[in-house]
C-alpha cells in the first residue's frame, strides 16, 4: 500500500513540475516550430539564390520557365541536389516560400525579431504591398 501510495505522489510532481515548465516556459516550447520554419527557408532561399546566380554565370542567362521548371533544371544540371521543402515561387527579383497561414507568417516574424503587434490588422501578417513592412520575411498577399 505503502508503495502504491508513494508512486501515485510521484506522478502527482511530475505532472506538476510538467505543467509548471509548460507555463514559464512556455515560448521554449511554442516558438520551436516557427524558428524552425524560420531558419529552414532562410536556409533553403540562400541555396536558391546561390544556385540561380552560379547558372547565370555558367550560361550567361537565368533558367526560364515556371517555378517548378526553373528548379528542376537546377537539380537537373547539378546546381542544386534537391529541390528544398516548401511550395517555391522564383522568378524574375523574387524568391517566395508560402507559408501555411498567418499563425506561421506572425511566427517567423516574430523570430525575425519584428515587433507584430504594429501590423495594423493585429494578425502579426502584414500585407505584401505595403511599403512599411518591405523588409519583414513574412507577408500576405491580398
Amino acid at each position: 500500500m505503502f508503495n502504491l501510495l508513494v508512486s501515485g505522489m510521484a506522478m502527482l510532481l511530475a505532472a506538476f513540475i510538467s505543467l509548471m515548465g509548460m507555463f514559464y516556459l512556455g515560448e521554449a516550447f511554442t516558438d520551436t516550430r516557427d524558428k524552425q520554419v524560420y531558419a529552414q527557408s532562410i536556409n533553403s532561399a540562400q541555396q536558391i539564390e546561390a544556385a540561380l546566380k552560379m547558372y547565370q554565370a555558367d550560361n550567361g542567362y537565368y533558367p526560364s520557365g515556371t517555378s517548378e521548371q526553373i528548379l528542376a533544371e537546377l537539380v537537373k544540371d547539378s546546381y542544386l541536389s534537391f529541390v528544398p521543402a516548401g511550395e517555391w515561387v522564383v522568378g524574375k527579383g523574387m524568391l517566395i516560400r508560402a507559408l501555411e497561414g498567418p499563425d506561421m507568417c506572425a511566427g517567423v516574424n516574430r523570430v525575425a525579431g519584428y515587433d507584430v503587434t504594429l501590423v495594423p490588422d493585429r494578425t502579426g501578417c502584414p500585407v505584401c504591398t505595403d511599403n512599411d513592412f518591405k523588409q519583414w520575411p513574412a507577408c500576405k498577399n491580398l
